[in-house]
């Protein structure tokens, strides 16, 4: 009788265990970042012989496209190498990678794990987790440390130089008074050329302002206008038409005026700079839904490769030769503490589309007036 009483005990926590890992399995599977796969050689091919796992669902695929195929003619992974990882985990070794090497675009954690028995593998797990947003928190999180630390350098850096370049300036112009015409060529290339400092010392001073952003309605078509107003001359000198698509109706926005007007400027004179030949320069504004605006620039450059846009948005990291670096960084710091991105897409030889997003409303409202 004691003997039953222990089989049906038995049973009973085999059974509560299987249910444990059946609704463990399900957690698992239900993640919209995981996807968990397996594979054997059958016949001296390898063959998937399981597939599941949201992310497999976000990639256009479903389990029956994979369980079963021939993993050569099955390239899961999006990764021309992806065999040699299949091989070495065959021969008994776990491989670990970390990268945009997997899945397309994303940033992937991938794990093959052989199971050994007797010496012998017999199956191998395949394990994807899907890592890109992590990874855009660390790399956001320490691009402001960067940021924070280099703003005090250079607002450091720029109050020492600032100094004597004033006295500098001041003495060479005394000497203008006194020198010949002979001379005038060179006091003209000086002058050029402490200008040059002088706006790269304003850059740094400008990065290490630590700046309040003033919240207000503000009608983004008259932002646009003045930048254009203001860029026009720039623009004539440069050959380059600066054409507008404005939607028909825009509501005011909240942003911080002044701050805008900077992003915008920064922009659009680097679109102009950008065509020496001429060319136009397309800005279009429109309202995507009731909580968002998309201001776009298109320019006729000659583009930007696409491991350089990565880097645009880092301090001191300029594609112009006497680019300090620091306008592109500014404008996504500007951007991101409104709460709407930046986006950049370039093709070399045809020119660059920046767009940016911006919410209508960034703070809640109280009879009017950000609250």
């Amino acid at each position: 009788m004691m003997g039953c009483n222990e089989t049906k005990q038995d049973t009973i926590h085999e059974f509560v265990e299987l249910k444990v890992l059946e609704a463990l399995y399900k957690n698992v599977t239900r993640d919209k970042k995981l996807l968990i796969f397996k594979f054997r050689e059958v016949n001296g091919r390898f063959i998937y012989t399981f597939c599941d796992g949201e992310l497999l669902y976000r990639l256009g695929l479903k389990k029956e496209q994979i369980i079963g195929k021939e993993i050569s003619k099955v390239n899961l992974l999006k990764n021309p190498k992806f065999i040699d990882y299949y091989l070495r985990a065959w021969t008994g070794k776990d491989v670990f990678l970390e990268g945009k090497k997997f899945l397309g675009k994303m940033t992937i954690l991938f794990w093959l794990s052989p199971i050994i028995d007797k010496n012998q593998v017999h199956e191998v797990v395949g394990i994807c987790f899907d890592i890109t947003e992590k990874k855009q928190i660390e790399q956001s999180t320490c691009r402001n440390e960067k940021i924070d630390v280099v703003r005090r350098l250079a607002a450091g850096v720029a109050h020492e130089i600032r100094n004597p370049l004033t006295s500098i300036k001041g003495f060479m112009q005394l000497i203008e008074l006194t020198t010949t015409v002979d001379n005038q060529e060179y006091f003209n290339i000086i002058k050029s050329e402490l200008n040059q400092i002088e706006n790269v010392i304003n850059g740094f001073l400008l990065l290490g302002q630590t700046e309040i952003i003033c919240f207000q309605k503000h009608d983004i078509h008259k932002i646009l206008d003045d930048i254009i107003s203001l860029l026009t001359p720039l623009a004539i000198i440069h050959n380059v038409e600066i054409k507008t698509r404005i939607d028909g109706y825009l509501p005011y926005i909240i942003c911080d005026g002044n701050q805008i007007k900077r992003v915008f400027t920064n922009i659009i004179k680097n679109a102009i700079e950008a065509m020496p030949s001429g060319g136009e320069v397309c800005i279009s504004i429109d309202q995507i839904n009731e909580e968002s605006i998309k201001i776009q620039c298109v320019d006729q450059g000659g583009g930007i490769e696409e491991e350089r846009i990565l880097k645009l948005n880092e301090p001191f990291y300029s594609i112009k030769e006497k680019g300090i670096g620091l306008g592109l960084m500014m404008s996504y710091k500007i951007i991101e503490a409104h709460g709407g991105q930046i986006r950049i897409n370039s093709k070399v030889d045809l020119g660059t589309i920046i767009e940016i997003t911006l919410p209508i409303n960034p703070l809640p409202i109280t009879d009017g007036f950000p609250s």
